[in-house]
């Protein structure tokens, strides 16, 4: 596995699997394996809601709110994961 450290995701990419593992989220630890549709589909909402403070779920019972700012580095940080699960 390959460790991945952003400003907002931290994880490993499951390459035989297809995933990529979320350790934590904004340094909230959590364990949360995303598919490569999953990621596909928060990115696509991530980019909807770009400019924009918005909420996301952990383990869909967390809500953590992301400013504007941590949008646009959790939307780099989903293309990169999403670029090495192809």
């Amino acid at each position: 596995m390959s460790v991945f450290n952003g400003n907002i995701f931290e994880g490993e990419f499951a390459h035989d699997l297809d995933s990529f593992y979320v350790k934590s989220v904004k340094s909230v630890e959590t364990g949360s394996s995303l598919s490569e549709e999953q990621v596909e589909e928060l990115l696509k909402y991530l980019e909807e809601h770009k400019g924009q403070t918005t909420a996301i779920t952990i383990n869909d019972q967390l809500p953590m709110m992301l400013e504007a700012d941590e949008v646009q580095c959790l939307i780099g940080e989903l293309r990169f994961i999403k670029s090495h699960l192809d």
